[in-house]
């Protein structure tokens, strides 16, 4: 019968050390994919952000991004000490395994924030937009209606309030302001009859 006893000490220390290493890093990784599968996120990122200069962080220093370097610095140390290699080339052969795990890793996860911010939606951008109204908005900030307009390339419908007459439902309006809340200040937008033109059409030409 095999004896892990045996066999562990039959490891030269610094076999053990990478074992260690790699076998802790692979159950905290088992772990943290079997809590994503559930719904619970264990990454915590570190205070130690790289400029990427876009709009979002790229952290490489995360939860996520250390499992994996310390996952593939260990095994990569059993391989290369497997293999005969000398200890120093093992530990630089390891620390790149390590480095290039965790920068993927810290990539991909800046790829996800990506897609998840470009569907957020971001309230400064219903600035000047144009929709409908849902449910009828009161006069004078008295009670919020609802309304519905495009942002982000989806549908959405928002609270709003207007400083003017009631608003009924149906109404096109456009959005002036945005209050405390993320209440939208809208007002109607004039429908014009079939011989009217806009004050911009009839500016005369310079």
């Amino acid at each position: 019968m095999f004896a892990f006893g045996e066999w562990w000490e039959s490891l030269a220390t610094a076999e053990q050390v990478f074992w260690l290493i790699g076998g802790s890093g692979s159950l905290l990784l088992i772990l943290q994919t079997i809590l994503s599968f559930i719904g619970i996120d264990a990454d915590t990122d570190i205070d130690m952000d790289v400029d990427a200069e876009i709009d979002l962080d790229f952290s490489v220093f995360s939860f996520k991004s250390l499992v994996a370097f310390f996952t593939f610095f260990g095994w990569m140390g059993v391989i290369g000490l497997s293999n005969g290699w000398s200890l120093p080339l093992t530990l630089l052969a390891s620390v790149g395994a390590g480095l290039v795990a965790m920068f993927m890793v810290a990539y991909m996860l800046f790829q996800f924030q990506k897609l998840e911010s470009s569907g957020t939606m971001r309230f400064e951008d219903a600035m000047l937009a144009e929709g409908e109204v849902y449910l009828a908005i009161p006069e004078s900030i008295s009670g919020e209606g609802q309304v519905t307009l495009e942002l982000s390339g989806q549908f959405r419908e928002l609270s709003a309030v207007t400083n003017g007459e009631r608003i009924p439902t149906g109404s096109r309006i456009r959005v002036i302001d945005i209050l405390e809340g993320n209440v939208l200040l809208v007002e109607p937008m004039k429908e014009l009859s079939s011989g009217e033109t806009t004050n911009f059409e009839n500016q005369p030409n310079t």
